[in-house]
This record gives C-alpha cells, structure tokens and sequence, in this order.
C-alpha cells in the first residue's frame, strides 16, 4: 500500500505527532521535538564515542540506525540531514551536528553530568592531543570508504 507522511504540532506542547496515512489504517506515532535524535552505524568509532558521551551526560536520546554498508548514507533523506553523508550525526537543541568530535565538544559545553575533558588547560591540550592523533591518523583507516 501506498503511505504518506503528515505531520502536526500542538502548540501547547513541545510534541510533534506525527502519523501514516494507508488505505487500511492509521498509525499513530508521537515523537518529543526536544529528545535528540543520533544517526549512527553500531560498528561505527565515531559513533561509539558520541553514545558513550551522550551516556556519561545524561542525555536521552533516539538511536536512528544508518547502514554504512549497504549505502543508506548515500541516499536522499540522509543527504539532507548530512551532506558529508556520513555517522555520526546529532540533531539536539534545534541544531544538526556532524563529526564525532565536534558533538563531544557542544555536549561538553551544553550539557550536565559527568565532564568528557579534564579542569585543567594543560590536560585539556594532552586529551585534545591524543584525539587528534586517533580521529586524523588512526581513524580514517577504519573508515568504510577507505575499506571499499
């Protein structure tokens, strides 16, 4: 059956509810506008850095499987949401973020709970040292484009 898609907002929420329209029913689902929503791939590093993160924060969050393998990153609707096509992506506060440590640095300086970096400039360098060192050097080996 052919579906489509409409969406409403209730004014006197934060909620969107959104529902499918097919010629034998109606499924309804509702969805908090304010819970982010990580795009990610479960084998993916950059991915698992950004969920331990979203972890020790506190931040719940909606999990959006994107298959890197067979190419899900390559297709319109995710071409929207990221350009780079690639995971991890974080939509949070009304912002779309990509690069794993760009959104560790916003959920450092946004949000509460346990601290990704340390108090200290000088340890804050060493962290942001080794980071680089994996997500320039190490990383990109990983990578699935370089894989193919």
């Amino acid at each position: 059956t052919q579906s489509t898609w409409d969406s409403t907002t209730d004014n006197s929420t934060t909620d969107a509810v959104i529902y499918q329209r097919t010629s034998v029913s109606r499924v309804y689902l509702s969805i908090t506008m304010s819970t982010p929503i990580l795009y990610s791939y479960y084998i993916s590093s950059c991915s698992f850095r950004v969920r331990i993160a979203l972890n020790l924060k506190n931040v719940k969050y909606q999990y959006r499987s994107v298959d890197l393998r067979s190419g899900e990153n390559y297709q319109y609707d995710f071409k929207r949401i990221n350009p780079l096509q690639q995971v991890p992506v974080l939509q949070i506060d009304g912002h779309t973020l990509s690069n794993s440590w760009a959104i560790l640095e916003y959920l450092e300086e946004t949000q509460k709970g346990l601290p990704l970096l340390p108090k200290e400039p000088e340890k804050r360098a060493l962290v942001r040292t080794i980071t680089d060192a994996i997500v320039s050097g190490i990383q990109p080996l990983q990578n699935v484009i370089v894989q193919k």
